[in-house]
């Protein structure tokens, strides 16, 4: 494989974008990956300063891009420098034809509208003039190729690394069996439309009305200041029931993970979904909105454990039920951190064959 020599996190706007890049320098012997630093404006760094330092370090080098937004000054590096880029998915451009409903200002509709041309526009050309594209799921290459006119010989799918694999080396010995009071729901999110963070408080409303408080959840990834006044309201009356955190630590979120007894996503459109997969990965039984990404994921985890919904109605029911037909007070974290880790392994086996396909 003769793979990349740099990798471009052109904006880390999230966790995931920033761990796609070091997956790609991991399967990538010498290869240097390139971050803005946190004080950088985003926008001068993928306007001027990456282009910039291409001309000048990787006038004859392969490059990779970990996202789509790429200036359009790159496209002044030498022709004998292959370019490719990753696109994680089409949301935020004017190519994304899932549209999130939600109650919106005039300036907002105004800016999301420029916005999503711009990005939209953007990505094409990009797209267009780039030797190739890295897609993180097949999901996401159906997009491209549907909206955006391009020939499926061009887009290789690479998925995103398991996020957990060094924690899971490291703690498979100090594992243990883990006895809950009650059932623990875990939930990983954020605040952008497509992740429909409200709607994890109907749910708890509902499924509180239900099985009586034998649950717990939360749910990481979002603070109080996210909510609505009234929501917030609810929160501190039934923190027995749930409870938010947000920037907690990989091996606070790993714990997490072990300890708990189903994952849930609301998610109205993703990618890909990590946090999904990775629960797959340990084993969790998860309960998540029916949406072609995690579609796709029951298909690559060859499971049974994940159960997809139209709506929260049919998921507190389901959830409902699951609590009455199972007794999880017990949880072998052993055998869920040794199932995580065959997960990595196979995923690592993927992909490895999917860039000696591709002839990276």
């Amino acid at each position: 494989m003769r793979g990349f020599s740099q990798v471009v996190c052109s904006s880390p706007n999230g966790r995931g974008i920033h761990r796609y890049a070091l997956g790609i320098c991991r399967a990538n012997e010498h290869c240097v990956l390139l971050t803005p630093s946190p004080r950088s404006k985003k926008v001068f760094w993928e306007l001027v300063y990456v282009p910039f330092k291409i001309n000048i370090r990787a006038k004859h080098i392969d490059i990779l891009f970990c996202n789509s937004r790429i200036s359009p000054f790159i496209w002044r590096v030498g022709k004998e420098t292959r370019l490719w880029i990753v696109i994680h998915d089409l949301m935020d451009t004017s190519l994304d034809k899932q549209k999130i409903d939600r109650e919106k200002g005039i300036f907002r509709l105004i800016r999301d509208y420029v916005v999503g041309h711009v990005n939209g526009h953007w990505i094409w050309y990009s797209t267009c003039k780039s030797h190739g594209v890295l897609a993180n799921s097949a999901y996401t290459k159906e997009l491209i190729v549907q909206h955006m006119l391009v020939g499926p010989e061009k887009i290789v799918v690479i998925y995103p690394e398991p996020t957990f694999n060094d924690l899971a080396m490291v703690s498979q010995r100090e594992t243990t069996v883990r006895y809950n009071r009650m059932n623990i729901v875990l939930a990983v999110t954020g605040v952008s439309d497509n992740k429909a963070h409200l709607e994890y408080f109907e749910l708890a409303q509902q499924l509180s009305a239900m099985v009586d408080s034998k649950f717990k959840m939360i749910i990481v990834g979002i603070t109080e200041d996210d909510l609505k006044r009234d929501v917030q309201c609810w929160l501190r009356d039934n923190r027995d029931i749930i409870e938010v955190r947000k920037g907690i630590s990989d091996a606070s979120l790993f714990r997490l993970y072990l300890r708990s007894s189903v994952f849930i996503s609301l998610s109205r459109n993703e990618g890909f979904g990590i946090p999904v997969d990775d629960a797959l990965g340990f084993g969790i039984d998860v309960f998540a909105r029916d949406i072609p990404a995690y579609r796709e994921l029951r298909w690559l985890h060859s499971k049974k454990n994940l159960f997809l919904y139209q709506s929260l109605e049919d998921m507190a029911s389901q959830l409902e039920k699951y609590f009455c037909a199972e007794n999880i007070n017990s949880i072998d974290e052993m055998v869920r951190t040794r199932a995580y880790l065959n997960h990595c392994v196979e995923r690592a086996e993927v992909n490895r064959s999917s860039f000696k396909h591709s002839g990276l």
